[in-house]
């Protein structure tokens, strides 16, 4: 692990160019040196009332030009997608930690480890159809372009069959391009802001190695000094306060180096691989999700110390006979979805899915202003989730749910110690909002809702009805803080 500021990993020894890593770790080094005639002191109440919480009305209360509002217009433009997603929340940290000065807010770290997760982009071998796919396990950040060009031409493809003017390649990068200015233009005051600035302008470039190693910092930053540090300010010697600028040349201000090379290996990757390896179905939900469901099973399992499932196809005639509603299924070598049910509920019905959304989100939320409820408000957790490609991820992290029960610590023998631990759950003694109606049916699928809810925020940094600690069974979180620890 490569050495940083206070001994915080600026990013991992799998970094492919070593001059390059030494050349960001000297660079934040240079930006720990402080200016000459300043002096550097903690801000007061007034300062922060002032100075910090003007940083969160400049990104999102000044206008159309706000980095709030560009954000909004890009994903009016383009669609969704992952870069519709991360500049969302990756553009939100500053945000988070200044408008509610001078008190603290965090409230960042489903964001930041979101966003981590989503660039640790990997290639391990997945079979569909028959078809297989290797590639390099290597976690590489410059995949997600390739990712970025996916999301456009699907959506490009969306939008001209609704009659409607597509976006461009052309037009996306030009507000997206706009987004990262809008950003540059806030005031920030220290180092620890100053990250979290720099974050959606790296964003902006597609400088993707440079976004995960700031997150990197900010998920590593030590608590205990992390509000000291993020509240301080640099006055100069008339006692004016400075706005925090890196060392002039200092490589940590710059973008990562050869990231025109970097950008087109992107472009190669999605025309070589991501292209010509979609799954080979009539639904195109499941098509374009491919690699990010891909993704996320390796997160997953290399998390959890799981095998992958050996295969990615469609339910058999027999499984959709047996369950005539069913989304995805897990058997013990093979993650199936069933593409005529996703077909019928995702594929063509997005108001719908939003509306669902809207609806079950409000029944939670007049359930815990005090309403009663004497059942679940919802079938599964996926219900919760606002666009049809969240939806699906939760019922694929559902499905690897049962994958974790089936083989912790015990790959492909009959009884896992994870299945041992939980046969004697009883999930009704768990309050109706933080269960589905699936998961009242038995303790496997009481666990793999907790567990679809719980990876929906660690790795695609979503909680709609709030974070886990507070919504999800306490004997589930302590489950997964045993698995995470490996004291289980």
């Amino acid at each position: 692990m490569s050495k940083c500021i206070k001994g915080i990993p600026f990013y991992n020894d799998k970094v492919k160019d070593a001059a390059q890593q030494f050349a960001i770790n000297k660079g934040l080094d240079e930006a720990d040196k402080p200016f000459n005639k300043t002096t550097t002191v903690q801000a007061t109440t007034p300062d922060k009332s002032e100075l910090f919480r003007d940083i969160a009305i400049k990104q999102r209360g000044t206008g159309p030009n706000d980095p709030e509002h560009i954000m909004l217009k890009y994903q009016q433009y383009a669609g969704g997608g992952s870069m519709s997603h991360q500049m969302e929340h990756l553009g939100d940290l500053l945000w988070r930690t200044t408008h509610a000065m001078p008190a603290r807010h965090y409230g960042i770290d489903s964001k930041i480890n979101g966003g981590i997760s989503w660039l640790n982009i990997t290639g391990p071998e997945f079979h569909v159809g028959g078809e297989i796919l290797k590639t390099d396990t290597t976690p590489d950040p410059r995949r997600a372009y390739a990712d970025f060009l996916r999301n456009l031409e699907s959506n490009i493809k969306a939008i001209k069959k609704e009659g409607l003017t597509p976006p461009t390649l052309k037009g996306a990068k030009k507000i997206i391009k706009e987004y990262g200015e809008a950003h540059a233009e806030l005031p920030v005051y220290n180092k620890v802001q100053w990250i979290m600035r720099e974050v959606p302008i790296a964003l902006s470039k597609f400088d993707y190695i440079k976004v995960k190693a700031l997150l990197e910092i900010l998920r590593d930053y030590p608590r205990d000094t992390f509000w000291k540090d993020f509240e301080s300010i640099t006055t100069d010697k008339k006692g004016r306060v400075l706005q925090y600028k890196p060392p002039k040349g200092s490589t940590i201000s710059k973008d990562t180096p050869n990231l025109a090379e970097n950008i087109r290996y992107g472009e190669e990757y999605y025309r070589k691989i991501i292209k010509p390896t979609r799954i080979k179905s009539e639904e195109p939900v499941i098509k374009q999700l491919m690699p990010t469901i891909n993704q996320a099973m390796s997160q997953v399992t290399r998390e959890m110390g799981l095998p992958l499932p050996k295969e990615v196809g469609n339910t058999t005639a027999e499984q959709r006979k047996k369950d005539p509603g069913i989304y995805a299924s897990m058997s013990k070598d093979k993650l199936s979805f069933d593409v005529p049910n996703i077909n019928i509920k995702y594929g063509n019905e997005l108001k719908k899915t939003l509306a669902l959304a809207e609806h079950n989100t409000n029944k939670i939320n007049r359930y815990l202003a005090g309403e009663k409820m004497t059942k679940p408000g919802y079938n599964l957790f996926a219900g919760l989730y606002s666009t049809k490609e969240l939806q699906i991820l939760a019922h694929l992290y559902h499905e690897m749910g049962h994958h974790l029960v089936n083989y912790y610590k015990n790959p492909y023998k009959k009884v896992s110690t994870l299945k041992k631990i939980i046969k004697d759950i009883k999930p009704e003694q768990d309050a109706p909002k933080t269960r589905s109606t699936r998961a009242s049916k038995n303790a496997d699928e009481w666990f793999a809702e907790n567990f679809s809810y719980w990876a929906m925020n660690k790795y695609q940094g979503e909680s709609p009805i709030g974070p886990p600690r507070t919504v999800l069974d306490a004997r589930f979180m302590q489950l997964i803080r045993q698995i995470l620890d490996k004291s289980l």
